[in-house]
C-alpha cells in the first residue's frame, strides 16, 4: 500500500450511485455499487449513512445531525480493517 489508501468511492451524480472499491492485494476491487440504501465506510468503523445523504440536501443535514450527535467510543476513534 504506496500512500495509504485502504478504500476510495467514485459517486456518479447523474446516476445516483456510489461505488466502493477497496485494495486487495495490490489492486483495487469492487466491493459494491448502489443508488439506495446504506453506505459502511471499511476506513472508520461503525461509520454508516444513507446514500440519499449524498445527494439529496434533506437526507444530507439528517446524516450531518447523526453523526456529530453520536458519542464517539474507542473503536468509533480508530480505523479498524
Amino acid at each position: 500500500m504506496l500512500y495509504g489508501v485502504r478504500e476510495y468511492w467514485i459517486i456518479d451524480p447523474p446516476a445516483q450511485t456510489i461505488g466502493q472499491y477497496l485494495l486487495q492485494g495490490e489492486r483495487y476491487g469492487m466491493d459494491f455499487k448502489r443508488n439506495r440504501g446504506e453506505v459502511a465506510r471499511r476506513a472508520i468503523a461503525d461509520s454508516v449513512f444513507p446514500v440519499a445523504a449524498i445527494f439529496d440536501d434533506a437526507a444530507n443535514m439528517a446524516a450531518i445531525k447523526a453523526i456529530l450527535y453520536t458519542p464517539l467510543t474507542a473503536d468509533t476513534r480508530t480505523a479498524s480493517y
